[in-house]
């Protein structure tokens, strides 16, 4: 029978049984064959934590996740996935987020993922794999008696995600018949429930023994390094979220693969400014430690990554002043790495004025995205410019002492005209409703003015007078963002 029938005609479901796993540490088990229907259904999928604080990100890119759906939709198997059963003291104490979750994932995270991101058909955000937001799908190829192939791109349902994204990529959508539902909803997996307690660090040990065949690397493993002290506290006040919802969207360098080298290298830096009266060695020595370097402190639980609770606490509350000061600043305000270090340390000093400081970013994330700049983080051997440029930062940053001065220049004709052909099919960036001519258009600042946007023409976008008057000084796309969604 034709593949291709699954979203035109009927076809039947097959299961492959495998044995049950040894239970090789005696501990207490529960065995069972669940349909993927089951598995994803409003009764057991929301209560599974696929993300518990020892697990990885998703690393699958949207290609890979593709082909496990044909491989599903072509052999009928699914390998079998092992799971925590949480008990009420896993539900306590300092891993409060878990609460909401009867169960946590300790292998086959990326399988569960996958089928419920193709049976929603919803678009999936996830920057650790991919830059834009993708629809998983099955990407079944055809070939005929000629052996011409055709490429068919099979949904699981029809849903407004699907259509929107299949008109910005371009691909012809298909779904999936009745038959074919059957077919991905009846496949059935083996699932393993660990039913005897387990501490954290039990978990996270039975965890990377099961990635002996896909090696945990990066801080998806260092982040499990909890006997060394810094990493524990980082466990304890949750900064892989911090990291993660914060510091890498406002970073040119999406780094998330190594939050943990990166925030260990924050603490190295306020370290260095808590002993600056004495230590003579400059700070940029601290910044400049390599990713491989903290690495080998973590891992031989190093003297310089054992505080003490006091010490990480003087740490973690300037750590969170500077993850506030980077919420408060415009979504289009980014800096190079550099600058995020050399930023964070200029904020050790409580005596900075974060209002201030505040109002120069703009200006300050802008000369960051000089192309030399964010090459300079790239580069491992040459360690002077980078040294160079983190000192051009502090020095930068100490000069701010007085508010940024407001850019009021009137926009000149040639700015105008350079705007306007920015204009889509003759409407309004904003509303994308009214329409708009040369004449009566308005060039209006992304960022305010008043938020000391400045005039020049990547801040500039043609809006309609209605919308120029509405948004206000708020960022012209967070007010695209929430007035037309």
């Amino acid at each position: 029978m034709s593949l291709a029938s699954l979203f035109s005609t009927a076809a039947a479901a097959g299961a492959v049984a495998l044995l049950a796993p040894v239970n090789k540490y005696k501990r207490e088990y529960r065995y069972c064959d669940k349909q993927v229907i089951d598995l994803l259904s409003d009764r057991y999928f929301p209560t599974v934590n696929l993300r518990p604080r020892y697990q990885r990100h998703i690393r699958w890119k949207p290609p890979a996740m593709n082909e496990f759906i044909d491989s599903v939709m072509n052999n009928r198997y699914i390998m079998p996935i092992l799971v925590y059963e949480l008990h009420p003291q896993d539900k306590t104490g300092k891993y409060t987020s878990d609460t909401i979750y009867e169960m946590e994932v300790m292998d086959g995270q990326h399988r569960l993922f996958t089928l419920n991101a193709f049976f929603s058909s919803e678009l999936q955000t996830v920057p650790s794999v991919s830059s834009k937001p993708f629809i998983v799908h099955w990407v079944y190829v055809e070939t005929d008696q000629n052996g011409f192939k055709t490429t068919h791109h099979i949904f699981y349902k029809h849903t407004t995600d699907v259509e929107n994204w299949s008109r910005e990529t371009g691909i012809k959508p298909q779904y999936l018949n009745k038959d074919g539902m059957r077919i991905f909803d009846n496949t059935v997996i083996k699932v393993t429930t660990i039913i005897s307690p387990l501490t954290m660090n039990e978990r996270r040990e039975e965890f990377l023994s099961l990635q002996k065949s896909s090696p945990v690397r990066g801080s998806d493993l260092l982040k499990n390094v909890v006997g060394c002290k810094l990493i524990a506290m980082f466990d304890n006040y949750e900064y892989e979220t911090m990291m993660d919802d914060v510091f890498f969207p406002r970073c040119t360098k999406k780094a998330t693969k190594f939050w943990v080298n990166w925030a260990a290298r924050c603490f190295l830096l306020f370290t260095r400014f808590i002993e600056e009266e004495e230590c003579q060695i400059p700070s940029s020595t601290s910044f400049l430690k390599s990713d491989s370097k903290i690495k080998e402190l973590i891992n031989s639980n190093h003297s310089t990554l054992e505080p003490s609770q006091e010490e990480f606490e003087a740490f973690h509350d300037v750590f969170l002043e500077f993850i506030e000061f980077l919420q408060k600043l415009d979504v289009l305000i980014i800096f190079n790495p550099t600058q995020m270090f050399a930023l964070f340390y200029h904020l050790c000093e409580d005596t900075v004025n974060r209002d201030v400081l505040r109002t120069h970013m703009l200006l300050f994330s802008k000369w960051g995205k000089c192309k030399d700049f964010k090459k300079l983080w790239e580069s491992t051997s040459e360690l002077e410019p980078r040294r160079k440029h983190y000192d051009n930062c502090l020095a930068r940053l100490q000069t701010m002492t007085e508010p940024a001065v407001i850019d009021d220049r009137p926009i000149s004709k040639k700015l105008r005209k350079q705007v306007w052909a920015k204009c889509v099919d003759g409407k309004c960036q904003i509303c994308c409703d009214n329409e708009i001519t040369y004449d009566d258009f308005e060039a209006g600042h992304i960022i305010a003015r008043a938020a000391l946007g400045l005039t020049e023409l990547d801040n500039l976008i043609p809006i309609c007078f209605e919308c120029n008057r509405a948004m206000g000084v708020r960022n012209a796309y967070e007010f695209k963002r929430d007035v037309y969604p």
